[in-house]
């Protein structure tokens, strides 16, 4: 009678840490998509980032093309799309967007400060994005080792 309980016992076993195995795995592979979307997203955000980046540069490059231009110099005035219009600079001072469609008159010298803080603040994005994206490669790397032993059996 005592080894047909053992037996029993010993099925059972088998049973909870297939179970346990399956639910395991089931939960890692969850975690790993999961992963997969969020390492999508910062790929997103990167080429999001790496176009303004484009922008700001474009911007400081006009920035230092005014800079040394006389009054009605002919210039190329961007107007989106990489389609550009030929202008005349006619001032010194820039009409700066301050938000809400308002407006205001900048000097070349306070636009390069904004345009300069915009780049340093594009750099410091880019470096987390980068070290975010490493951080969630490797723990997808960690994932599929484990999901590979977990598929082997140990």
């Amino acid at each position: 009678m005592m080894t047909k309980e053992i037996v029993v016992d010993e099925e059972k076993e088998r049973e909870i840490k297939k179970s346990s195995s399956k639910d395991e795995m089931q939960q890692k592979v969850l975690t790993y998509r999961i992963l997969q979307s969020h390492l999508e997203q910062l790929k997103k955000d990167a080429e999001l980032i790496e176009r303004k980046y484009i922008e700001v540069e474009a911007t400081k490059q006009f920035l230092n093309d005014a800079k040394d231009g006389k009054k009605d110099t002919e210039i190329l005035l961007p107007v989106g799309a990489g389609i550009f219009a030929k202008g005349k600079l006619t001032d010194k001072k820039l009409l700066f967007d301050i938000g809400s469609g308002v407006m205001v008159n900048k000097s070349n010298a306070d636009v390069e400060a904004v345009v300069e803080n915009s780049i340093a603040e594009i750099e410091s994005a880019v470096k987390k994005l980068n070290k975010e994206m490493q951080e969630t490669v490797h723990k997808l790397n960690d994932l599929t080792s484990e999901l590979q032993l977990l598929q082997q059996g140990g």
